[in-house]
């Protein structure tokens, strides 16, 4: 099963229910109490049918009484009149006189009447029996909501779902975040870079990711340590057959004194080669977290021709020359066995691309 896909599902499905129920509920807030006048719009007719099946033949006034009581006391506008004209009950003196008119007219012409009341209402009257009728009054309709309630009806559940929705995006982008700046500092060169415990007791795909991270950041921190390693076991290895050539050459050029140039050019590139094993220490602590050696002068003209006479003497066997035209001294600033090695790597692939017979002009 997809965990991270049921979480997102069941999230949204929360926050729908939820934000539906607060909606409900802020409807349920707004709307009008029991004792609003507005009520009665669909209560009047429902409590005069109430009444009717509340009258019993042995004493249809008696029966009446307690029904109209509680009409009365949650303010609903309803009475029932005698042919004489008197109410059933006695608290009427609150309700418009045309209702009374409208329940005599009523039993005198024995059928339901209508007509329009005070403030825009209705008045209905019907009968009972040829010596009862009851009359309701019907308010106006009800008016809109105020803008207000409108507001507070529909800003409440946006703002809820808005904030579920935050809560739900953070939850998943979070990780991601997170998982973003462990990436970029292992790209930047920081191998410790993990995640770890910064996801938490998360159990999907995202914590997934996060763990498979560390792994290939634990692979990727273990190849380049043994890389280094390995770079300092060589270059220490290599040392030692220089220094027994070293003897070798020194033991050689007291034997045999017309060698001594050839023993000279063998003892430099000796020397040569114990500098580049040189460069290959530096280097790993270099990426270990060294420093460059100060920089200082040096005359970039002597040093092409130096390096020229190097690679005259490597390229001698196909007949190719190097040509050095520097006047005076050419000064920069840097380090000078650096400023060698890019310096002699030019030199030598212009030779190994030269065709033979020819020169190449530093």
């Amino acid at each position: 099963m997809n965990r991270l896909f049921l979480k997102i599902f069941v999230w949204f499905s929360a926050a729908g229910l939820l934000t539906f129920g607060i909606s409900m509920g802020v409807w349920q807030l707004t709307l009008p109490g029991a004792d609003d006048p507005f009520t009665a719009f669909g209560l009047a007719p429902q409590s005069a049918r109430f009444a009717d099946g509340q009258i019993v033949e042995v004493d249809r006034l008696h029966a009446m009484r307690e029904p109209l009581k509680w009409v009365a006391e949650h303010g609903f506008n309803l009475a029932v009149y005698l042919r004489n004209g008197s109410p059933l009950l006695e608290s009427t003196e609150n309700l418009p006189p045309e209702m009374r008119a409208l329940a005599l007219a009523s039993m005198e012409r024995e059928t339901a009447l209508a007509q329009e009341g005070p403030s825009g209402s209705l008045l209905f009257a019907s009968l009972i029996s040829p010596d009862l009728a009851i009359v309701s009054q019907i308010p106006p309709r009800r008016p809109d909501a105020s803008l207000q309630i409108l507001l507070l009806r529909w800003a409440v559940p946006l703002l809820t779902g808005l904030l579920l929705c935050l809560a739900l995006a953070r939850y998943i982008s979070s990780p991601v975040e997170k998982l973003r700046e462990a990436t970029a500092q292992l790209a930047a060169g920081n191998l410790e870079a993990r995640l770890g415990d910064a996801l938490g007791n998360r159990r999907d795909e995202l914590a997934d990711a996060g763990h498979a991270f560390d792994q290939m950041a634990d692979q990727i921190q273990e190849l380049v340590e043994s890389e280094r390693r390995l770079l300092g076991d060589i270059s220490h290895e290599l040392r030692s057959p220089l220094a027994r050539l070293a003897v070798a050459v020194e033991l050689e050029r007291g034997a045999a004194e017309t060698a001594r140039p050839m023993l000279d050019r063998i003892d430099r590139e000796r020397e040569r080669i114990d500098e580049l094993i040189g460069e290959l220490l530096r280097l790993t602590r270099l990426r270990e977290g060294a420093s460059l050696e100060a920089e200082q002068a040096v005359d970039m003209a002597a040093l092409a021709r130096e390096v020229a006479l190097d690679a005259e003497f490597e390229s001698q066997i196909d007949k190719r020359h190097v040509d050095v035209s520097a006047e005076g001294s050419i000064r920069a600033r840097g380090e000078a066995s650096l400023l060698r090695s890019a310096l002699e790597n030019l030199v030598r692939n212009a030779l190994h691309y030269t065709a033979p017979d020819s020169a190449v002009r530093i």
